[in-house]
């Protein structure tokens, strides 16, 4: 049924059809917010391979900034600002309150069940046949996903900025505020369709904001893990990560963890 399996999703079709499946699902599951209901107990306290327990490796963290610098300064250094470099400082300082406060916000009324792990790798899609594109009777099962394991609470943002995240093959930075707001409106419809909720129950600048601060909180667990930018999508996502920060912190890290939840609230 799902034989069409691309390691790069169009942002034209496959994103799309990507997007689509991923409302309904964020949708199936909404407004069960107490730690009673039977998925919550039986599935991760939080979605996402990015925020298991394992503690960030702080040196490995400085370290991989580093050679991201060093990266960006002989490569795009149209991407490299007077704080640049001191932003592994700044990520080490706002690392555990921002962990605290995605877990609190994995119990809020706008959490619901995240995949954790949702990327073309784990996407399946119907053929689309030359000159024949998928009709929008069929939109909505024109997607399949598998590899639930990381599966659990969390936030929609998430898992679509997981799915957005650049990679070695393609990044979506020209195409992100429409895909945003493809996927935004597609969860709105389905929240009413079924009778659970609308843009109250989402505001979009609180979506924008969750997934702003997905994306910081992934940055983090690459970093901590080696990860080093290495193609124009990464650099942009610097950028990104530079301006999210700023909007925080005021361009330098703050001396205590209470200034950040303060700030993140």
């Amino acid at each position: 049924l799902y034989p069409s399996h691309p390691h790069v999703l169009d942002a034209n079709s496959h994103m799309l059809y990507a997007l689509n499946w991923l409302a309904q699902f964020h949708a199936y599951s909404w407004k069960t917010t107490t730690t009673t209901s039977d998925w919550r107990k039986h599935l991760w306290e939080r979605g996402g391979f990015w925020n298991k327990k394992k503690k960030n490796d702080d040196g490995k963290l400085k370290s991989s900034w580093l050679n991201t610098c060093k990266w960006l300064s002989k490569n795009h250094p149209t991407y490299v600002t007077a704080n640049t470099k001191s932003l592994a400082t700044r990520l080490s300082a706002l690392s555990e309150a921002l962990s605290d406060f995605m877990l609190r916000q994995s119990k809020s009324s706008w959490s619901t069940m995240i995949h954790g792990d949702y990327k073309a790798a784990n996407l399946f899609f119907k053929h689309r046949q030359e000159g024949n594109d998928i009709n929008d009777d069929d939109e909505r099962a024109a997607a399949a996903a598998i590899d639930f394991q990381y599966t659990g609470a969390g936030v929609p943002a998430e898992d679509v900025a997981y799915l957005l995240f650049p990679d070695a093959y393609i990044n979506y930075w020209g195409e992100e505020n429409s895909l945003l707001q493809y996927y935004y409106s597609t969860l709105m419809d389905c929240l009413m369709m079924s009778n659970k909720g609308g843009p109250s129950s989402l505001p979009w600048k609180a979506f924008c904001s969750l997934y702003k601060l997905s994306q910081v909180e992934m940055i983090i667990h690459w970093l901590s893990r080696g990860w080093v930018s290495s193609t124009i999508g990464d650099a942009k996502l610097v950028r990104a990560l530079e301006e999210t920060l700023d909007e925080l912190d005021g361009g330098s890290a703050f001396e205590k963890k209470s200034q950040y939840i303060n700030a993140l609230e």
